[in-house]
């Protein structure tokens, strides 16, 4: 059950699983979830490897979600293609921009060889 006026009171019991969810208006770019698969219990959701596009970069998201005194704690694997600038300002909530200077935006030719497993809180 999902409480849309206090989300992070809602609970998840189960497996949801499928493919060619579209999500707009949650970032700059639509979110494509090509597949997914995401089992819910005891506060916590497990998210198996998962293919997300965004920013024509293809990413593959797995880990956990966890509900735990109020909070939400993520403890997140992904995996890219390519990791370019446009794509960590589309990641980035709006409005937590500490860059104030006008920098032109340029291709970055960072590519990833290994998968980094940032925890979030």
């Amino acid at each position: 059950m999902i409480d849309t006026h206090a989300p992070l009171n809602s609970s998840f019991t189960g497996k949801l699983a499928g493919e060619g969810l579209h999500i707009h208006s949650l970032v700059s770019d639509p979110i494509d979830v090509r597949k997914f698969s995401i089992d819910g219990s005891s506060g916590q959701l497990t998210i198996a490897p998962s293919e997300v596009s965004l920013c024509s970069s293809l990413l593959v998201v797995d880990g956990i979600v966890d509900h735990k005194g109020g909070d939400l704690t993520f403890d997140m694997n992904v995996e890219a293609d390519r990791l370019d600038e446009e794509l960590i300002r589309a990641l980035k909530p709006a409005g937590n921009d500490n860059d104030t200077t006008e920098k032109q935006k340029t291709p970055s030719t960072f590519v990833p060889r290994t998968a980094t497993t940032p925890a979030f809180r």
